[in-house]
C-alpha cells in the first residue's frame, strides 16, 4: 500500500467506527474482459456464491455457461468469478446486475415463466453440481 492517500482515507475510516468489517474475500473474475455496458448499469445486483460439489467443477462450469445466455436474455447482465481466499474459497459467485430493482423484478418475474429457464433450471436441478452458500441482493449505493 504505498499510495499515501489510500492509507491516509483507511486510517481517517478505521478511526471513525461507522462500519465493522465483517468478512474481506478476493476474487479472479473468470472473463478478464467483462465491462458493464453504458445502457445497462450495474444499479441492482444478485449475486449467489455456490460450492462446486467435489469432481464436478467442470460441470458446474458447463452449466454456468449454458445459463448465462438464458439470463442476458432475461434483461441481467451475468458476471462470473471465483473466491481465492475469504470464508468460502474456491467458490465461484454468479452475480447478475440489473439497472435498477423495477429490473431485476421484471426478471424475477420472467424466471418464473419462462419455459426455456424452466426446463433449464429443472434439468440442472434434477442433478446438482454444486451448493449454494450464500446468496443476497444488492444496490449500488455510491450513486
Amino acid at each position: 500500500m504505498a499510495d499515501e492517500g489510500w492509507q491516509e482515507f483507511w486510517l481517517r475510516a478505521a478511526a471513525g467506527g461507522s462500519a465493522t468489517p465483517t468478512e474481506a474475500s478476493l476474487f479472479q473474475d473468470l472473463d478478464p474482459s467483462f465491462q458493464p455496458t453504458a445502457d445497462r448499469p450495474m444499479g441492482a445486483l444478485l449475486a449467489i456464491q455456490w460450492r462446486p460439489k467435489p469432481g464436478r467443477m467442470v460441470d458446474f462450469v458447463g452449466q454456468v455457461m449454458t445459463a448465462v445466455p438464458h439470463i442476458e436474455r432475461m434483461g441481467g447482465t451475468v458476471r462470473t468469478t471465483q473466491s481465492l481466499l475469504g470464508a468460502y474459497p474456491m467458490t465461484v459467485l454468479i452475480s447478475t446486475s440489473f439497472a435498477d430493482l423495477d429490473a431485476y423484478g421484471a426478471y424475477a418475474d420472467m424466471t418464473a415463466t419462462d419455459a426455456q429457464w424452466q426446463e433449464f433450471w429443472g434439468g440442472a436441478m434434477a442433478d446438482p453440481t454444486a451448493d449454494i452458500v450464500r446468496s443476497g441482493l444488492y444496490l449500488n449505493i455510491s450513486g
